[in-house]
Order: structure tokens, then C-alpha cells, then sequence
């Protein structure tokens, strides 16, 4: 358990990961918008960074100078022109997240798997070849960390987990968020324009 400083409400302002996520360990942010993605993305640490949709990408990318989304339709001329260029930071779909070997050493990056708690759902019949691929081979990056605010239950975690180190962030000036719930039958546009 990390204990956030009072006041603070970004990863990166926790004394510890001030610098940088930290290395090899499923890390439980426990509240979303904290600012991990975005610290693994304007730190100076080469960086590859997997997330489970093209939208998750193309929108950090869109955020980010110096950040290449990369998925399926991301011409391989590009991928290249961006390292050309010495750009260090890839954020791409879980899909695509081994395509950059053949322009890259993996040993090379770190490897951020946000959303982490999707591999589970993934694994188990939507994209189990994909996530068998992560799961049997993140280790030949530098260092990696799995991030998620929606962690799965340790004992549904994947034998290939049960090794690394669990943190959980625990945050002090988090103010829960009261979403109220309406169910919808056919007056949904009226409920949304109002």
C-alpha cells in the first residue's frame, strides 16, 4: 500500500514516482484520471504503451507531442519516420503492441499495459491469442507495469502475475463521485436533452 500525500492528486506527485511509474508490479491507481498514462508519456523514459482501444491511443497521441499511436492501419513508413526522428514513446492497441519489434528493441522500453484488468476479460474468449502474447512475453522489455483503477481480484489474476509485486495507491483527498442512475425506455432523448 502507497499512501498518497495530502494534496496530492496525480501519480507523479506521490515522492516515490515522482520520476517515473514504478517497475515491475501490477499497480492498483484505485481512482481513474490520476495521471499515470500521462506521466509514462512526458517522462524521459522510452516508453511503450499498451491499451486495449484505438480511441485510447489516438487520444493520448492527440494530447501528447512526441507520442505515436500505433494500430493496424498505422503505415509501417510511419512508425519508421517517427524513430528517425528519435521519438521514444509509442502508445498502441494491445494488438499491435509486438509489430514494433521489427523496427525496435523491446529491451529497450519500458511497457505500460493500462486498462490491465481488460486482459483478464480479453483472455478469455474475445482476443486470447492477443493477450497470451503479453502475458507470455513482457518480460523482454527493460521493466514493465501493469496499471489499472478497476483491478481483478488476485485470485482471478493470471498465473503469469502471481510474481510481481501488488500495489495499491491509496489516496487521501479523493472525493467520491455520485453518479445517479435513470433507467431509459423510450424517453431516452428526452432524459438526454433535458
Amino acid at each position: 500500500l502507497i499512501k498518497a500525500p495530502q494534496g496530492a492528486r496525480y501519480i507523479n506527485q506521490i515522492p516515490q514516482y515522482e520520476n517515473d511509474l514504478p517497475d515491475n508490479c501490477y499497480l492498483d491507481k484505485t481512482i481513474t484520471g490520476s495521471g499515470g498514462t500521462t506521466h509514462a508519456l512526458t517522462n524521459d523514459i522510452p516508453y511503450i504503451i499498451a491499451v486495449p482501444f484505438i480511441s485510447l491511443g489516438v487520444n493520448k497521441h492527440l494530447q501528447h507531442k512526441g507520442v505515436l499511436a500505433v494500430y493496424g492501419s498505422v503505415p509501417d513508413a510511419t512508425i519508421k519516420r517517427f524513430i528517425a526522428k528519435g521519438h521514444k514513446k509509442f502508445i498502441v492497441t494491445y494488438d499491435s503492441l509486438f509489430r514494433l519489434e521489427r523496427f525496435l528493441e523491446l529491451k529497450d522500453y519500458k511497457l505500460l499495459v493500462d486498462e490491465a484488468h481488460k486482459l483478464v476479460e480479453y483472455a478469455a474468449d474475445f482476443k486470447p491469442k492477443v493477450i497470451n502474447r503479453i502475458l507470455t512475453r513482457f518480460k523482454e522489455f527493460k521493466s514493465y507495469v501493469f496499471m489499472t483503477a478497476t483491478p481483478t481480484r488476485e485470485e482471478y489474476l493470471p498465473d503469469e502475475f502471481k510474481d510481481l509485486e501488488k500495489i495499491k495507491i491509496e489516496w487521501e483527498d479523493v472525493e467520491a463521485v455520485s453518479i445517479r442512475h435513470q433507467r431509459c425506455n423510450l424517453q431516452f432523448n428526452n432524459i438526454v436533452s433535458n
